[in-house]
This record gives structure tokens, C-alpha cells and sequence, in this order.
């Protein structure tokens, strides 16, 4: 399976469609998804409040990121899950899909990007390094990892020639 197989499409999995690609790839999750919550209530709540980016293939979802981009007041977008089928894992799935959560959250004209990460999670937590996400702070055993969405000023130019 290759990313050219695959079709990205945003906001259409149902709650069952994302439940089912959860419980796919919860034994890939470091700790597993199941053993923290209800992952059939989890999917309701993504499809109800979170903006998803979805990868497809022959109607199935195999690979999603999910991210509530809604906090208008303070502009910090959230992002709550970023999970692929095992079988695409390291196929740049996983980036083309948070290459797109994070556009969309930048159209909105948000500030920053936030998520926690399982300290355990040593994989997860170089991807996201990968986009210029840092640690923040510790929780319990989760990293909390921030990114600056805006882009920031460059120093000027130091002046050059000779001077009187």
C-alpha cells in the first residue's frame, strides 16, 4: 500500500468510520488508546466538535489527525489524536495529513498549535519535533508540546560599509 492509493479528504468520517480505524491502531498507541478512555464515545466527539483529516483507502479510513480548531477567544487550536493504519506507518501518511491541520488552522488566523504526547511515545514525539513542536510542560506522564503558528520576525540585517 502506497500513498498514491490513498484519497485525503476533510471532515467526512462518521463516528463509526472513526471508531473503527481507532480500534485499528489502538494496540500502536503507546500507552493503548483503550486503556485511558471509551474510544466509541472518543469518535462521537471528534465527529461532533474536531475539524479531521482524513486518508482513505477503498472506503475505509486509514489514517486520520484530529484537531479541535475552534477557540476563537484565545486562537490555540488543539490537537487530540494523529494515528495511521500500522501497515502505512512511515509512509509520510501521518505528515500529509498534519501538513494539512496545520495550514487550516493558520487560514484561521490562529496564534499556536497544542497537543500532549505520552512521555513514552519517543516516535510521536520526533514527529512532532519534526514540525517545530517543544515541550511545554509535563502532566501526569504526558509531555505538553506547543507550536508558534505565526511566522516570526526576522532581525534585521546587519549594516555593512563604512561608517564616519
Amino acid at each position: 500500500m502506497s500513498v498514491a492509493d490513498l484519497s485525503f479528504r476533510q471532515s467526512t468520517a462518521s463516528a463509526d468510520a472513526v471508531g473503527a480505524h481507532l480500534w485499528a491502531c489502538d494496540a500502536a498507541f503507546v500507552p493503548k488508546l483503550s486503556e485511558g478512555l471509551d474510544i466509541d464515545a472518543y469518535a462521537e466527539k471528534i465527529v461532533r466538535h474536531a475539524i479531521t483529516f482524513e486518508a482513505w483507502q477503498e472506503g475505509l479510513l486509514v489514517g486520520l489527525v484530529a484537531a479541535y480548531i475552534n477557540d476563537v477567544e484565545r486562537r490555540i487550536s488543539y490537537v487530540t489524536n494523529v494515528t495511521v493504519e500500522p501497515v502505512l506507518m512511515g509512509k509520510d501518511v501521518a505528515a500529509i495529513l498534519f501538513e494539512s491541520c496545520l495550514a487550516s488552522a493558520r487560514e484561521k488566523d490562529f496564534d499556536a498549535m497544542e497537543l500532549e504526547v505520552a512521555q513514552d511515545n519517543h516516535r510521536a514525539i520526533r514527529f512532532y519535533e519534526k514540525f517545530g513542536f517543544q515541550v511545554q510542560g509535563r502532566r501526569n506522564a504526558k509531555l505538553q508540546m506547543a507550536l508558534n503558528l505565526k511566522p516570526q520576525p526576522q532581525p534585521p540585517e546587519p549594516l555593512t560599509g563604512g561608517t564616519r
